[in-house]
Formats: C-alpha cells, structure tokens, sequence
C-alpha cells in the first residue's frame, strides 16, 4: 500500500516537472505547436493518471492475488503484444487493432462479451480516427482497397 502511494506521488511529481520543462519550451498556438507543446500534453496527461490511480488507491483496499495469476496475466499479456506485432503488417492495423482487444478485454480483464465488442470497436475507431487526422501510414493489410 505504501509503495502505492509512494510510485502515485514520483508520477504526479515527474507529471508536473514534464509540464514545467514544456512550459519553458514554449507551448506555441494551436496552428503552430512550439517544442513544448507535446511534452507539456503529455505531462498533464500523466499528471491526470497519477492523481486518478492515488484517489483510487485511497479509495479502496488493495486486492491480493496470487504469484500465478499474476504470471498467467503477465504470460497472455506478452503473448496478446507478440501476437499483434507479428500479423499487423499481414491483416492489417485496423483489424488486428480489433482482434487484440477482443483478446485482450476477453482473457486478460474477464471483460463481459458486450464490453468486449465495444471497447473493441471503440479502440479500432479510434485508431482509424488517429490514421485519417494525422495522415500517419499504418499498414491496411486485407482493407488494402478500402481504406485510404
């Protein structure tokens, strides 16, 4: 519990020295972003993080779990990442975007198959989203004449 609170307070404090170090690069204007414009994104995101995980490690008691649930975990995590990485290029982002958090949400989190499918669909939007708003090549694989 006090390693919690301790690992909280170093990202809320590394969080805020990021925004300090982006506010001295200059932030710039929304059509023209200074150099400091990111890591000061950045930091406050990270600010934000900090401060939820320390309000919901004060909120509830730590749960306990076993040495090998938190092996099997770690094991179908990596496996999830290895698996993503090496088909991304053959089906294509969109689709292996979609099928790693079914994956993911379905063995990892226990997630409800309703919950699955839309945090799944919601996740490839969004990296659709991310691939149309910042011109960004990600490979299409199988959607190669769909997608733009």
């Amino acid at each position: 519990m006090a390693g919690s609170k301790i690992m909280g307070g170093f990202l809320l404090l590394l969080g805020a020295f990021v925004c300090y170090q982006g506010l001295d690069l200059t932030l710039g204007t929304p059509n023209r972003p200074g150099p400091g414009f990111v890591p000061f994104g950045l930091g406050m995101i990270l600010t934000t993080l900090a401060a939820i995980f320390l309000w919901q490690n004060r909120r509830r008691k730590e749960e306990r779990r076993s040495a090998a649930a938190n092996y099997r975990r770690t094991a179908l995590a990596v496996g999830v990442l290895c698996f993503y990485a090496l088909i991304v290029n053959w089906v294509g982002y969109l689709l292996t975007t979609f099928f790693s958090f079914i994956l993911w949400l379905s063995l990892i989190e226990r997630k409800a198959w309703i919950q699955t499918a839309f945090f799944a669909c919601l996740a490839s939007v969004a990296v659709y989203a991310f691939n149309v708003l910042f011109s960004v090549q990600l490979p299409a694989g199988l959607l190669k004449g769909i997608l733009r």
